[in-house]
């Protein structure tokens, strides 16, 4: 049990000093996921583009709703933009997709990028 103790330790020291290098490099710890990001928002917009893959609605969405931000629009406008049926299942997989991972803000019934893709939040 002490090594276990002695193990945890280490492994609690070099993830911290991991974390600070990354901090100390404009990275940060995302609140969803738990994963390090940058802390530019230019950049955090293309880390998550990257993340998201390329062709791909979830990908589509995503440019579209950085693409006009801070506007909002509706689910039906984003679905006939990015050319996926929103009554389809692959509407919701999408939407899902980035709702998880935080990057979108919901109101009612429209929605927008997430303002902490522009260093707003």
């Amino acid at each position: 049990e002490v090594v276990q103790q002695v193990v945890a330790a280490a492994v609690a020291a070099s993830e911290a000093e991991d974390a600070k290098e990354l901090a100390a490099n404009g990275w940060i710890l995302a609140a969803v996921g738990g994963a390090y990001l940058p802390s530019d928002p230019a950049a955090l917009r293309d880390e998550w583009a990257s993340r998201l893959g390329e062709k791909n609605g979830a990908r589509r969405m995503f440019d579209r709703l950085v693409g006009i931000y801070p506007a909002w629009t509706t689910p039906a406008d984003l679905a006939e933009y990015v050319e996926v049926e929103i009554t389809g299942g692959s509407w919701g997989t999408y939407l899902s997709r980035l709702r998880s991972n935080g990057l979108i803000e919901e109101t009612g019934h429209d929605l927008r990028a997430h303002p902490v893709l522009f260093g707003e939040a």
